[in-house]
């Protein structure tokens, strides 16, 4: 069972040489695009932040063993509708060119998320060890701001076992032969200590924030982004109260509707992360008009 890691990347500067350094050596293949995975709005096609030049520098640098495949993103002659629509077909593009075969292991990697290996290894053993293992979800902690404010939630869609003629439906649905969502199902369950992962994406520059929450093209996500990350935390009972308001976004919770409670993460972080921990409320609070959409 080779283990294959899929990552789409575009203006990851911050944080694509790091996801690069964690992955390589507990993977044996990586798959990597560069570009917009959006048909909406005016993004550059391309990452203007020098992310595609930092892959380039890390490939020659440190792909003793040919494991990187890197190439533009997908381009279809007619694009899709939706911004999820365009990821499924960019992911089975990147499935065609890592060849795997029956049995492997497919881990969605992500540039802005962070692992210990242990954990990541541990999940791989589980893989290998019980054959009829299709799926594990991940438990994370996505954080906000910076790195004292975090929120516990789910990724399903990140460990997947390939089966021949499987291929992603969109974001994060990847499906058999059969028609069966395999995201969907729930081989094992395991402790939140054995997967748990950082997830920094509300960690980001609010502008570069600004412009995911743009290209998926939902209003309602824009006015969420609007009404609760600009003025959270400095004023979260507004930003709570507005959350409720907005459709499909119900709850009480900080980022797309999570119902948890913010939690207070310290001194469990990876290593090389700890230098991240930028605080940009003061610049959220200095330029909120600017950011509004």
């Amino acid at each position: 069972m080779r283990v294959i890691a899929l990552c789409q990347a575009y203006n990851e500067a911050l944080f694509i040489e790091r996801a690069l350094t964690w992955i390589y050596p507990l993977v044996d293949r990586i798959v990597i695009t560069e570009g917009c995975l959006t048909p909406f709005g005016n993004q550059s096609p391309h990452s203007t932040d020098g992310t595609a030049q930092i892959i380039a520098d890390f490939i020659q640098k440190n792909d003793k063993e040919g494991k990187i495949i890197a190439c533009p993103v997908y381009r279809p002659e007619v694009p899709p509708a939706t911004r999820e629509a365009f990821e499924g077909l960019n992911k089975n593009y990147m499935l065609k060119l890592a060849e795997p075969e029956h049995g492997d292991l497919i881990f969605i990697l992500d540039c802005d998320e962070f692992w210990e290996p242990n954990r990541f290894a541990n999940i791989v053993d589980k893989f290998r060890t019980f054959i009829c293992i299709r799926h594990i979800p991940v438990e994370e902690y996505q954080f906000a701001y910076n790195l004292r404010l975090a929120f516990e939630a789910e990724h399903n869609g990140r460990f997947m076992r390939f089966v021949r003629g499987s291929r992603f439906g969109d974001t994060n649905h990847f499906i058999y032969p059969d028609g069966r969502d395999v995201t969907k199902e729930y081989d094992l369950l395991r402790p939140r200590a054995e997967t748990q992962m950082a997830h920094l994406c509300w960690c980001k520059h609010p502008l570069l924030i600004r412009e995911k929450v743009v290209s998926f093209n939902r209003p309602s996500f824009t006015n969420w982004f609007n009404y609760v990350y600009l003025v959270w935390p400095t004023q979260s009972e507004k930003a709570y109260r507005n959350n409720s308001n907005i459709a499909p976004y119900h709850g009480t919770g900080f980022a797309e509707g999570q119902h948890s409670q913010l939690l207070p993460f310290t001194g469990q972080l990876p290593p090389a992360i700890a230098d991240l921990n930028i605080d940009w409320l003061p610049f959220i609070e200095d330029h909120a008009t600017e950011l509004s959409i």
